[in-house]
């Protein structure tokens, strides 16, 4: 029986409540952006290039894993500093869903069948001005387990992560560290350390297609959530780095979907 903290279909909403955008100062992290030609492009604020966009918007140069320059933009379905990550699967993420199949996820893009042997994964989340890319050594060898997790479990660490952040709320990770995965459908508590939703949740295993989470960890904090895809109810929980507040740090209840007029998931690997 799950008490009142797991996350299951419990009515409780966060929409609309933001938290502190600052981002303190770490030796180990650079700001929001990348280096392009030894200087720091700030993610908030970068120059807007290209076409625009079919909503309106401009395509947004994002040097790092969009090629490692400006002048070298990776071609379509491509990503990576050298663009040698090939696109798996895209989906326009839904305010709301209840996915319990595979056949379910709306993918505008699903080339998880042309993949063979796997070395790298890439995860590509854009959240209107906001956007992460997070590339990891592959935890799997089966392209269909990278994408929306309805019917697999990985509950994990990865090794060698990078993130490329254009975001004020997470800075980039430019040199390889530890991470975590946690993909599956179920119903989770927080761990035993308060009642926190950090990223490092505990699944409760009997309880399939009951909530469902898609997260990471970078150094022991949360880089991306998204949960709440699998059960119907409240808006869908997403974001980039940590969340609202120190209850919340992976996203969890938040119900914030709707708050955004672009949300894109893309799944890459090599």
């Amino acid at each position: 029986m799950l008490v009142a903290t797991s996350a299951c279909s419990l009515a409780t909403s966060f929409a609309g409540y933001i938290g502190d955008q600052s981002v303190a100062a770490d030796a180990a992290l650079v700001d929001a952006g990348s280096l392009v030609d030894g200087s720091l492009v700030d993610g908030s604020d970068a120059a807007a290039q290209g076409d625009a966009g079919g909503d309106g918007s401009a395509t947004v140069c994002r040097p790092g894993f969009t090629g490692a320059t400006c002048s070298d933009a990776c071609p379509k379905e491509r990503a990576g500093i050298a663009c040698e990550l090939s696109l798996v699967y895209g989906l326009d993420v839904p305010t709301s869903a209840a996915w319990t199949t595979a056949a379910a996820v709306p993918y505008s893009s699903n080339h998880a069948s042309a993949f063979n042997a796997l070395s790298r994964v890439g995860y590509h989340l854009v959240l209107d001005q906001d956007e992460i890319w997070i590339e990891m050594d592959a935890f799997t060898q089966d392209a269909t387990q990278l994408g929306v997790p309805v019917t697999y479990t990985f509950d994990a660490p990865v090794s060698n992560v990078i993130v490329y952040s254009f975001s004020a709320n997470q800075k980039s990770v430019l040199a390889k560290t530890g991470g975590h995965v946690q993909l599956w459908s179920n119903c989770y508590d927080p761990d035993a350390d308060g009642g926190t939703y950090d990223g490092l949740d505990v699944i409760q295993p009997a309880m399939p297609s009951c909530y469902g989470t898609m997260q990471i960890n970078v150094g022991g904090a949360p880089v991306l959530g998204f949960h709440r895809w699998a059960v119907s109810g409240n808006d869908i929980d997403i974001g980039i780095g940590p969340g609202p507040d120190t209850k919340h740090l992976d996203w969890t209840f938040v119900a914030n979907a709707g708050q955004f007029k672009t949300r894109r998931l893309e799944v890459y690997a090599r």
